[in-house]
């Protein structure tokens, strides 16, 4: 897509290891280091699209450690735990700065 504002599919493959490729978006750009855990399109152009599929295809090491780094990505940042952690530092947060400004 040219929009992606998350990329609930993005985080579903990648949890499974399967290399993902999308256009450079938001949603996509705050999930996928380019070339390390999968693949970001600079346009939305099917002829990169194509030859981003077939890089994939005819480079197993290459397809195999994006999706090693994927799992990764995704057990660091994507699990309840760490959502949790961060929801409770963000209301912190807010409590703290709440309180300063309302003195």
């Amino acid at each position: 897509s040219k929009i992606e504002p998350f990329g609930i599919v993005l985080i579903e493959a990648m949890s499974r290891g399967i290399p993902v490729i999308s256009t450079n978006c938001n949603g996509p750009r705050d999930i996928i280091n380019h070339r390390v855990n999968g693949i970001l399109l600079k346009n939305f152009d099917s002829k990169e699209m194509l030859e981003a599929i077939y890089y994939l295809k005819n480079n197993k090491n290459f397809r195999c450690n994006l999706g090693k780094e994927a799992i990764k990505t995704i057990k660091s940042k994507y699990v309840v735990k760490r959502y949790t952690s961060q929801l409770r530092e963000i209301i912190s947060n807010f409590w703290i700065n709440y309180k300063e400004t309302n003195k």
